[in-house]
């Protein structure tokens, strides 16, 4: 296993029996894709608009909260501007045949993209602050080398609470894919964080949202309904497995 000193990329740590030089090399690959911040997806790019002045604030400003979360615990800050934000005219986003997403983070690209909300900043610095957690929390990613076809194929071991099945020779002979772990939990935690962080901005770009604030919140946030008891326990996740989303008990 191989362990980075974090730089730009959002990637903590490299698993999977991979040669430490491919490794190397793959997290330089994340470095550059951070700097360069190219979108390559033709479907997707002709979507794609120029960030607002009130986006980049509004970026800057959850880029440092969440931030201030990865120190306090121990980790370096996330070495990011607002390039790494690309914003989208409202159109579904699709991750992996999965849609509806009105935002994402894409490890590989080192990007959040977000659709622009109608609605009101609030809005847009909440979709951001939810895809930054998804960048910031512990990602760790598995390499492992296939020597019939020469490659090395690359998975996501962990991103934060969720966590990928390692891959071996016994399941790419079945043709079975990895098992995924603890996505709903993930996604409670980084929306319980998110909804923290909200409760806290303060800049005059939201003040005209301060008035109904909670209210505001609790309808942007969407909640795993098969995770959850009452939205008062889905606060207390971000208390009781924050460490561990940023990195406690590393594996």
């Amino acid at each position: 296993m191989e362990n980075f000193e974090h730089k730009q990329a959002s990637v903590e740590r490299i698993v999977g029996n991979a040669s430490s030089e491919s490794k190397e090399a793959f997290f330089n690959t994340l470095e550059s894709a951070s700097r360069e911040q190219n979108v390559h997806n033709e479907m997707y790019r002709e979507h794609e608009v120029e960030k607002t002045s009130e986006q980049i604030v509004l970026f800057d400003l959850a880029l440092k909260s969440v931030n201030q979360l990865r120190v306090q615990r121990g980790m370096p800050p996330l070495d990011w501007t607002s390039d790494n934000l690309h914003i989208f005219k409202p159109f579904r986003i699709e991750e992996k045949g999965i849609p509806n997403h009105d935002g994402i983070f894409l490890t590989n690209e080192q990007q959040v993209w977000i659709e622009r909300s109608d609605l009101s900043n609030l809005g847009d610095i909440k979709k951001m602050t939810h895809e930054l957690l998804h960048a910031a929390g512990y990602n760790a990613l598995q390499s492992d080398y296939v020597p019939e076809l020469d490659v090395n194929l690359i998975n996501t071991y962990r991103s934060g609470l969720y966590m990928q099945e390692r891959f071996n020779e016994e399941m790419r002979a079945e043709g079975r894919k990895p098992q995924a772990y603890f996505r709903n939990w993930n996604e409670a935690v980084i929306e319980s964080l998110t909804k923290q962080l909200c409760k806290e901005y303060k800049h005059p770009l939201l003040s005209q949202d301060r008035h109904d604030l909670e209210s505001e919140i609790a309808a942007a946030l969407e909640y795993p309904r098969h995770e959850r008891s009452t939205r008062d326990e889905l606060d207390d996740l971000a208390y009781v497995f924050g460490d561990v989303f940023f990195g406690g008990g590393n594996c």
